[in-house]
């Protein structure tokens, strides 16, 4: 088959497996079907992507973004199945415009019984103050006030979306590499539904996230440390990156301070009680981990010696605080060897997407637009092997059991390391052929 051939067997594969996932109107019970389709989407992007990465396939700048933008608009229609999310921006949403704080009051709060709506008992983890910073908080409030439905959401943080891959067609070749590899993020089945589809809003951070490395390469460190406050106001993790921004200058630093310092100034209360749903999620969720279940199995063993001291729980905190200590060192190396911030942002996405207690499968759209910068086929086959993880919904929906099969996650997470060691086979390899 010819490479044109091909490419367009790819996209119709792309096309048709997205947009057959209006044809499975409860895809969190029917995991099967939902699942076959997007496995098929998946094939054409894989196909895509190969091309991509051996230089076959190079699309212009319009031909890749109305494609991008088509298959965002084919999820639109799609009913919020794989996640409740949306409907807890929902309610946060008013409970902001009512001058509650989210982050002091759990929904199922008596003084929030008035704010309850139609969309009420699809509300999540209604115990548990708020985990989503403030920049979400803000735009929960925007877009309930402006149209109280989940659409609201999708139509924005769809946009954002296909804003992360037009920010990546710019910011790559400043990098040194092709601007269509920004294809490798802009026609990943797995963001577009997660964004476009479920309405998760992690992709504001992203854009937030990316802006801020472009101003950096750009020599522009107070845009850069504003756009990184913005990103740690809809996502913590980007602030992991500060440091490398403060090489560069402090200009970075102040800016990402006092942007930050204003977007919590209306939710101000007690530290504590600010980030007491973050850190109840940090100790209590798990969910499709990897390298973390190794770790939480040998910290069992090793509290298995003194029985009168063992807590499940009790294990779950202890066995992030290795992790926590690793994720430190790296970004220690990051700042001494002076890593640039994309690299450094590559090294510890990679570290998160490896050793996080809880993956959900739209974290993973973190991760992908660093593989725009480096990538192979095995690497980029793990966002399309992640949604083996919904695997556990129907069990969920109907029984109210999490149940995580072994044997799925193991086909899940296997692109994942194969891909890992392929890559540090390679740079070796270089290496070794660059010092002979």
């Amino acid at each position: 088959m010819g490479a044109r051939r091909r490419q367009a067997l790819a996209c119709v594969l792309l096309v048709a497996g997205v947009a057959a996932q209006l044809l499975v109107p409860h895809r969190g019970a029917d995991f099967g079907r939902g699942a076959g389709l997007f496995f098929v989407a998946g094939a054409g992007y894989l196909l895509l992507a190969r091309d991509l990465l051996q230089g076959t396939w190079a699309p212009s700048f319009r031909a890749a973004l109305a494609l991008a933008a088509a298959l965002r608009l084919l999820a639109l229609p799609l009913a919020p199945e794989l996640s409740d999310d949306v409907y807890r921006y929902l309610f946060e949403g008013r409970v902001v415009l009512a001058g509650e704080n989210p982050f002091l009051v759990a929904p199922g709060a008596p003084e929030l019984e008035p704010l309850r709506d139609a969309w009420w008992s699809r509300v999540n983890n209604k115990d548990v103050a708020s985990v989503y910073p403030p920049t979400l908080q803000l735009v929960f409030a925007a877009c309930t006030w402006a149209w109280p439905h989940p659409m609201v959401f999708k139509l924005l943080f769809g946009l954002c979306d296909l804003l992360v891959f037009v920010v990546l067609w710019r910011f790559l070749p400043l990098a040194g590499v092709p601007a269509a590899r920004a294809c490798l993020y802009g026609l990943c089945p797995l963001v577009v539904l997660e964004f476009a589809g479920e309405g998760h809003s992690d992709s504001l951070g992203i854009l937030c996230l990316w802006l801020a490395l472009w101003a950096a390469l750009a020599a522009r460190p107070g845009a850069a440390g504003v756009a990184l406050a913005l990103a740690t106001g809809a996502k913590l993790l980007p602030a992991a990156l500060l440091p490398a921004l403060q090489r560069r200058s402090w200009r970075a630093v102040a800016a990402f301070g006092l942007v930050l310092v204003a977007l919590y100034l209306p939710f101000w209360g007690p530290p504590a009680a600010l980030f007491r749903g973050t850190l109840e999620y940090a100790a209590r969720w798990r969910n499709n981990d990897s390298a973390y279940g190794v770790v939480q199995w040998l910290v069992e063993r090793v509290m298995a010696w003194q029985p009168e001291w063992f807590h499940y729980q009790e294990a779950q905190r202890l066995a992030k605080l290795p992790l926590l200590l690793a994720g430190s060192a790296l970004l220690c190396i990051a700042w001494l060897w002076r890593w640039s911030a994309h690299r450094t942002g590559f090294a510890f996405f990679t570290f998160f997407v490896v050793c996080a207690p809880t993956l959900h499968p739209w974290y993973v759209a973190l991760w992908l637009p660093f593989l725009c910068l480096r990538a192979n086929l095995l690497l980029l086959a793990f966002p399309i092997t992640v949604y083996l993880n919904y695997h556990v919904l129907p069990g969920w929906l109907a029984e109210g059991v999490w149940r995580e099969v072994t044997w799925v996650k193991v086909i899940e997470y296997a692109p994942l390391y194969a891909g890992l060691l392929w890559l540090a086979a390679t740079r070796r390899a270089a290496r070794l052929s660059a010092g002979s």
